[in-house]
């Protein structure tokens, strides 16, 4: 995709919906007046307050984020238009009743993969239900959150958390830019949060300030036990953004620490 030719055709076409591009440095030369609405996935990391710039800066009052992924033909649970800003905003960080692995079943689920048989059954139940493998919680209001890859959660004592919770509250300090959470283990308490920051351009920021910042605002147990400041995280590179290697991640954390690795669970 071209930035510069997109914000031109956002201009003379006036697209109403479309998905976000907000560095570009020719952007507030361009007419957007025109756009409604679209879909927020970040797949890459995200940064703190980048919904906040696609509703504010890009002037998409109706944007929202979506939950799809390819085995359900791409999006399979998204907010009403008319649902107030903060559940278009926060639906993957909203929870309320008991989290448990999320299944769907309908026309647009996948019957299975193409000569997969084993992976098919692993992933597709007698009854139709596909698993996903997500961590998912359903609201009051009958709205589903997205919390995070179930494999990916953390078990930390008698707790399950999701990773993308403790990122987003570090995204929250102003010296940072991008935040990625994974698991090792521990003695005492089976599995405790590991992070890996980016700062912000021009900025420094240190363990010790990231766990002053978390004091008071973030249960202890979610505090990352180190973090590892870095100019970037290994990525895959998809059709939908960057995707960033969790389980890389995870093996420079146990290098790093001198953990050996342990059994998959």
């Amino acid at each position: 995709m071209n930035p510069l030719l997109t914000l031109r055709l956002l201009a003379s076409e006036r697209i109403t919906v479309w998905t976000a591009v907000l560095d570009h440095p020719d952007l507030d030369r361009y007419d957007r007046s025109a756009l409604r609405t679209g879909g927020v996935a970040m797949t890459g990391g995200g940064r703190h307050g980048l919904f906040d710039e696609v509703v504010t800066r890009l002037g998409m009052a109706g944007a929202f984020q979506p939950y799809g992924m390819t085995e359900v033909n791409a999006l399979a649970l998204c907010p009403y238009p008319d649902d107030p800003l903060e559940l278009r905003q926060h639906a993957g960080d909203r929870p309320f009743g008991q989290a448990g692995e999320l299944w769907l079943r309908g026309p647009l689920v996948t019957r299975g993969y193409y000569r997969e048989a084993e992976e098919t059954a692993a992933a597709i139940d007698a009854a139709g239900w596909f698993h996903t493998g997500d961590l998912a919680v359903q609201g009051g209001a009958g709205h589903t959150f997205f919390l995070g890859r179930l494999r990916e959660t953390l078990r930390i004592g008698p707790f399950m958390v999701a990773p993308a919770e403790i990122e987003a509250f570090l995204m929250t300090h102003p010296k940072v830019a991008q935040a990625f959470v994974v698991g090792v283990p521990d003695a005492r308490l089976g599995e405790v949060a590991v992070a890996f920051v980016i700062p912000r351009a021009g900025e420094t920021v240190t363990d010790t300030e990231l766990e002053e910042h978390g004091r008071g605002r973030l249960a202890s147990f979610k505090i990352p036990r180190r973090v590892f400041v870095v100019d970037d995280v290994p990525r895959t590179p998809g059709p939908h953004g960057d995707k960033v290697r969790k389980t890389k991640l995870r093996e420079q954390a146990l290098q790093a620490l001198g953990l050996a690795e342990r059994e998959s669970r």
